[in-house]
């Protein structure tokens, strides 16, 4: 008799965590996996790359979060349409006749680059000589301009990657202290990590200051976005994994590549290559979309051909089938 019930309170336990284990499976959300699309393989170029002995040389990357929320992209309420009027009509802009691309003033003209998918503001005259002495104030002069053409749109400075030039139309980079023009860059930004759009390389938003603290070009891409956190979250795999799938599995796209001694080069099939530096970012992928963290490495490719290639390439940061 007490074997029959001792049997009886076994197969009611094992019964009751089935059912538990099933509740808890229903409770507990499945974690998110990106879907290996053509955003992932394809370069900026609209070709892919074959890649293979791809190595990374630089400090170790410990800034890595356990995990991240999945974006959604939505058009912003302040269009690019409302940015270039309000450009158009501050600054006293006429279209030329013929060039439907490019709107001239006495003081400025707008342009859009079809090559680069971006539109140009610049300054019709040479900047001044004086030297930028004081970043903040160039950054406050940039925020302001920001506030009056791009009202509702949310950007955050990227401190690190403020470039200094010297020159007049014609610059080049310089130290800080001999820099008449500093250009700085913003960008859309969750969660302290910056997002980039498709394949671009740059960001979203870059503006030059000259030393009397005037704006002397803007550089702004034409999709004016709003970034809005879903519920899920992905799980953020290490630089080391990240490797493997670029080298096992091609899941990279390059974004940036130059070559110094002839500038002509291919990049169907990467034999090797060294990466020296490597950071976080969000990418938007506009098709789908979905916005999601990526990995950016930057250093040396060799293709089939042996030639050397200074190149920045992006890997998917999260799990992908």
């Amino acid at each position: 008799m007490f074997k029959k019930y001792w049997l009886r309170y076994l197969i009611l336990l094992a019964a009751i965590g089935i059912v538990l284990s099933f509740i808890l499976r229903l409770l507990t959300p499945s974690p998110t996996i990106i879907s290996k699309t053509d955003f992932i393989t394809t370069n900026k170029s609209g070709d892919s790359t074959k890649f293979s002995k791809i190595t990374y040389v630089g400090s170790p990357y410990t800034e890595v979060p356990e995990k991240l929320s999945l974006l959604t992209i939505q058009p912003n309420s302040t269009s690019l349409e409302y940015v270039k009027n309000t450009i158009i009509e501050q600054y006293d802009l006429e279209q030329i006749i013929n060039l439907p691309n490019l709107w001239q003033g006495t003081n400025f003209s707008l342009s859009y680059n079809e090559n680069d998918d971006e539109y140009v503001f610049s300054s019709n005259y040479a900047s001044p000589t004086q030297i930028v002495a004081s970043l903040p104030q160039a950054i406050n002069t940039s925020q302001q301009f920001i506030a009056k053409i791009f009202p509702n749109v949310q950007f955050s400075v990227l401190d690190e990657q403020v470039k200094y030039f010297g020159g007049s139309f014609q610059v080049n980079e310089v130290k800080p202290k001999e820099a008449n023009i500093v250009e700085i860059p913003f960008a859309y930004s969750f969660d302290n990590i910056p997002v980039y759009l498709n394949h671009k390389s740059g960001s979203a938003l870059r503006i030059m200051v000259n030393g009397l603290y005037e704006i002397q070009k803007v550089i702004f891409q034409p999709d004016i976005l709003l970034l809005i956190p879903t519920e899920k979250t992905i799980g953020i795999i290490s630089v080391e994994t990240a490797l493997e799938n670029i080298n096992n599995h091609n899941e990279a796209s390059v974004v940036s590549a130059f070559e110094i001694n002839t500038g002509i080069f291919t990049l169907e099939e990467v034999r090797e290559g060294t990466l020296t530096s490597v950071s976080l970012e969000y990418r938007a992928d506009l098709k789908t979309g979905f916005a999601y963290p990526f990995y950016r490495f930057v250093g040396e490719l060799i293709n089939q051909t042996g030639q050397v290639i200074q190149a920045e390439i992006i890997t998917p940061a999260v799990p992908t089938k």
